[in-house]
């Protein structure tokens, strides 16, 4: 999935433009029994408006999820948009809810989070 390409021809449709992290986000949501399930998350290629996120399972669409990622300084609630199953996880894009914006960060800002692992190098 990662350095996805588009195809010949094909435009990049997305609001908002996307960067390339790598770090862990904690997400809450209930399953279909009413359930709370909790999982840290791979996550990574972040837009001011969502994210893409690694599951050990799937979630329906428009389900709600909670996430919290101190990395990226990011806690709020997010709808899943998109669900693809990707070897034996799940790729879910999620856009976020209720007024949550991610704020790329500055340049030193940046940097400590390549120091921390959690931020590809472009």
């Amino acid at each position: 999935m990662r350095g996805q390409t588009q195809m010949p021809g094909q435009r990049d449709i997305r609001r908002n433009k996307r960067k390339c992290i790598s770090t862990k986000a904690q997400v809450t949501w209930q399953d279909r029994m009413g359930n709370d399930k909790f999982v840290n998350a791979r996550c990574f290629d972040i837009s001011e408006s969502g994210l893409r996120l690694e599951m050990p399972e799937p979630l329906p669409l428009q389900s709600q999820i909670s996430l919290r990622s101190f990395d990226l300084r990011l806690h709020g609630r997010a709808a899943v948009k998109h669900c693809t199953k990707h070897g034996t996880k799940f790729i879910l894009g999620v856009e976020f809810v209720g007024g949550l914006r991610w704020k790329p960060t500055s340049e030193e800002m940046e940097e400590r989070l390549r120091e921390a692992h959690a931020l590809s190098s472009s």
